[in-house]
């Protein structure tokens, strides 16, 4: 596939990026996997609004559409069950939603009827009921990530070798293996929500204050994905994409590096730390997944509508 003469692909660039937490027991939150916490939740902060507490869903290309459930019904509003949450989000008739706690974990669970789409669940009543470890799933997207790196951490070959008396050796090479990988993101622009994340900081309800996050605070495990253009050997103009190439690294912890300012323009530092993935079966599998997406499935007006 590499040669020119059987249609080589080049990898160009950095189009696009999103970043979003994983589900609260650590897996990809996927249409029929949106996995929150298993209680009890304190929704006490929200005396006001119990009758009316805030969900925000969005389904793939689909409109924001937000909600709001009753919790009025719950015997303690600082101490919800997932059964009483379950209860008040069926009750609001969610469409496209079904809502339960999970038989093996007592998690709450959500699933969306439309297969393969890409889902969000966030607002002021998921950060509660820990959907996203507390953050929501909202995915930050960017296209001002100005590079985006990241080095295989390895356990590398060992040798162990044993001398006879004639000075010759046997040995037995034992083969190293992937831990995960180190990098760094460098963004243009100043983005809180990005920031928020990563750092696992908070961001206040207006969006216009960011506070960084003390020596207690427990890190979000996030993904991020990458999309960039493939083009094919030879010249080419810049709208003759053939395909693109989408990564999904699986399971990284970061915080924020260097802030300089001084004249121009000043950019944000990510420092960040990826680990091989587990399932909820606690099956490891690899902490980066690269895929090719045909031009007729992806492009950039889909991604900034998601």
């Amino acid at each position: 596939m590499s040669q020119r003469s059987s249609g080589a692909r080049y990898s160009y660039g950095l189009s696009r990026t999103r970043v979003r937490a994983l589900n609260d027991d650590l897996t990809r939150a996927e249409y029929n996997n949106v996995i929150g916490g298993a209680g009890p939740f304190d929704f006490s902060s929200l005396t006001a609004t119990i009758t009316a507490v805030p969900f925000i869903f969005k389904v793939g290309e689909n409109a924001v559409v937000n909600e709001t459930i009753d919790l009025t019904a719950a015997a303690d509003d600082s101490a919800v069950t997932v059964d009483e949450l379950v209860t008040a989000l069926t009750a609001a008739s969610i469409t496209g939603w079904t809502f339960s706690k999970d038989s093996t974990t007592g998690r709450l669970k959500m699933v969306n009827s439309t297969t393969g789409a890409y889902v969000q669940v966030y607002g002021t009543g998921a950060k509660l009921a820990m959907i996203g470890q507390g953050k929501g799933l909202k995915a930050i997207k960017s296209d001002t990530i100005q590079t985006f790196n990241n080095t295989p951490r390895m356990k590398e070959d060992e040798t162990i070798t044993v001398t006879d008396a004639n000075g010759k050796d046997t040995e037995v090479i034992i083969d190293g293996y992937v831990k995960g990988w180190d990098g760094t993101l460098v963004d243009t622009a100043e983005d809180f929500e990005i920031a928020e994340l990563v750092e696992s900081g908070t961001l206040s309800a207006d969006g216009k204050t960011y506070t960084s996050p003390t020596s207690g605070t427990s890190k979000v495990v996030f993904e991020i994905e990458t999309f960039n253009p493939y083009y094919a050997s030879g010249s080419n103009l810049e709208d003759q994409i053939v395909s693109w190439e989408h990564k999904i690294f699986r399971s990284v912890k970061g915080s924020l590096g260097e802030n300089a300012k001084a004249a121009g323009f000043g950019v944000r530092n990510y420092n960040l730390v990826g680990v091989n993935y587990r399932t909820a079966a606690k099956v490891e599998e690899g902490a980066i997944i690269t895929e090719v997406i045909d031009l007729e499935d992806w492009s950039t007006a889909k991604f900034d509508a998601e």
